[in-house]
């Protein structure tokens, strides 16, 4: 009877961690999101999620190497695995009637790996070495760990790669006791579109067999400290500085679309280069130094934190030293002084880029499974950045003014002002 219990109280926490939606496609599209991400390692194993992500599609105890991947490609299916500081996310597309047979597969890889000692030898520690050799000749990875680093204080602080001398340290028994104490039922979420809801519902019941077991793992607590500033010295032909402030948790949906708001305010485009054409954007502004400068919108979300600011991109050279003052007395000139006819003007960028990007399923997908493991609900992005008066975009505006930058520079940091130089 116990046991019975146990499994219902199971069952019923799972109920609320699956979430699915069909769009009809004929191709269904899963993923599974463990918060199990770097911010959750233990002080005495530093990159063992990066190890973790790295050994997904291993031996298990039900299957080979070989017999999980000959499986995947028999079904037509795409199965990879990411991880960030906040989550190790298994993702797999398939045929939406291949979606029961699939899905085996990622339970035994989930939950039943072997980690072969000779495998970790043979397979992994190459792959490691290879990924972090990528990762140091990455600007924009390398800029990212700087930026995190100085940023924060605690869990969001570690780094997403494995330190190089850790990476022949793990043995097998440090993957299994991470897997057991972080990969429990009310750390995982299960997103598919592309699928009928409850035969989803029934397939993860069914195939996974899941752990329910109490979490037993590190809190991951973080604080946002202001003020640090990380300068790394680096052979590339371009030097790259994020100036960031304290930004908003992803819970704050509404928030978050003011920041949007904000960033199209800025005439850039996170992830972008042009702007939208008015003389009074940052691209233009940029251009007006060095037609080799670029700058971009940063704009990080977690369960209690987040970041938000610009990201400049020059040539090492004088004219680059005055661009990012003048870039960021701009972003500060935009924040203090936003009316309503910048409002209505980047409301309108806002709402076509929520328009395009929602033909896009991969992008869609990913905004759905992110939500979704964090537990938001609510209005669509669109509707909330429609419902934004002035005051509220002011609001935002204000908090960030007030919090202490932080700024990172990959390159040459001798054309790139002090943070304190640029208050």
């Amino acid at each position: 009877m116990a046991r019975m219990n146990v499994l219902a109280e199971v069952a019923k926490g799972l109920k609320a961690n699956i979430h699915a939606v069909d769009n009809l496609s004929p191709v269904a599209r899963v993923a599974v999101c463990v918060k199990a991400g770097s911010r959750y390692e233990p002080d005495h194993l530093p990159g063992i999620s990066h190890q973790i992500r790295a050994s997904a599609g291993l031996t298990t105890y039900d299957s080979s190497v070989f017999g999980i991947a000959r499986h995947m490609e028999r079904a037509g299916a795409s199965f990879r695995v990411n991880s960030n500081r906040e989550y190790i996310i298994y993702r797999v597309d398939c045929l939406r009637d291949k979606l029961d047979y699939v899905l085996g597969f990622i339970d035994d890889t989930i939950h039943r790996p072997e980690y072969r000692s000779w495998e970790l030898v043979d397979y992994i520690h190459p792959k490691l070495k290879h990924e972090i050799s990528s990762y140091k000749h990455n600007q924009d990875e390398l800029i990212n760990e700087a930026m995190h680093k100085a940023a924060f204080r605690g869990g969001l602080a570690h780094s997403v790669y494995t330190p190089e001398y850790r990476i022949t340290k793990f043995n097998r028994n440090d993957l299994f006791e991470y897997l057991e104490k972080n990969f429990v039922l009310d750390r995982m979420t299960f997103t598919a579109l592309g699928c009928d809801p409850e035969e989803f519902s029934s397939i993860i019941e069914e195939k996974f067999r899941l752990n329910g077991a109490e979490y037993k793992g590190v809190s991951g607590e973080s604080r946002y400290i202001g003020g640090g500033e990380a300068r790394v010295q680096a052979g590339f032909p371009l030097t790259k500085v994020n100036y960031v402030v304290q930004g908003v948790p992803i819970q704050d949906q509404k928030s978050l679309a003011a920041l949007e708001v904000i960033a199209s305010a800025f005439g850039t485009q996170k992830g972008a280069i042009h702007g939208d054409g008015s003389e009074k954007t940052l691209h233009n502004l940029m251009l007006s130094y060095s037609k080799s400068i670029r700058c971009s919108i940063i704009n990080l979300s977690y369960q209690d934190h987040g970041l938000f600011g610009i990201s400049i991109s020059g040539p090492n050279e004088k004219p680059f030293t005055t661009a990012v003052k003048a870039a960021i007395k701009q972003t500060k000139q935009v924040l203090t002084n936003m009316n309503e006819n910048d409002l209505k003007r980047a409301k309108r960028i806002a709402r076509a880029r929520c328009l395009i990007e929602s033909e896009n399923h991969d992008i869609v997908f990913k905004a759905m499974a992110d939500r979704h493991a964090a537990g938001v609900t609510g209005q669509s992005p669109l509707a909330l950045v429609e419902s934004l008066t002035l005051k509220d975009v002011q609001a935002v505006a204000a908090q960030l003014l007030k919090s202490k930058p932080t700024m990172a520079v990959v390159g040459n940091p001798r054309f790139v002002p002090y943070v304190d130089e640029l208050d």
